[in-house]
């Protein structure tokens, strides 16, 4: 299962690229939790109508909001992904990339938990793994 969790994983994040925002929110399972990196202020996303949204929330406050993942790792039932955001707000107009470190947990092809560290070091201990 976890070379299909791979398979999920690369199938999302490039519909994500694309805007294909509908495949991003059907690959979660109905009870699944995403936690964005600004999740300690503005808390997580549970179900359909709270990832949509997230994504308006994205919609007015970003005019570029582009993840990439240069080192995709199978862990089993997770996955985890370590790369950046782009990122260019609509006040501000500048861009700028953060760190983006995710832990993808999947249960039967879906995903349970969509965590987004922000860190390498802190999704690596997530897993227990170290640098």
């Amino acid at each position: 299962m976890s070379q299909e969790n791979i398979e999920t994983f690369d199938r999302v994040a490039a519909a994500f690229q694309r805007g294909d925002f509908d495949v991003w929110i059907e690959s979660f399972a109905e009870d699944g939790v995403f936690v964005p990196q600004r999740a300690p202020i503005q808390g997580t996303y549970t179900g359909e109508a709270a990832l949509r949204g997230f994504l308006a929330d994205n919609e007015e406050s970003f005019d570029v909001f582009q993840p990439s993942y240069e080192d995709v790792r199978d862990l089993g039932d997770r996955v985890l992904a370590l790369g950046k955001l782009r990122l260019r707000g609509k006040e501000g107009g500048v861009d700028i990339e953060v760190p983006s470190a995710l832990v993808l947990t999947f249960r039967d092809g879906k995903i349970v938990r969509f965590e987004d560290f922000g860190d390498k070091r802190r999704a690596l201990e997530a897993v227990g793994l170290s640098e």
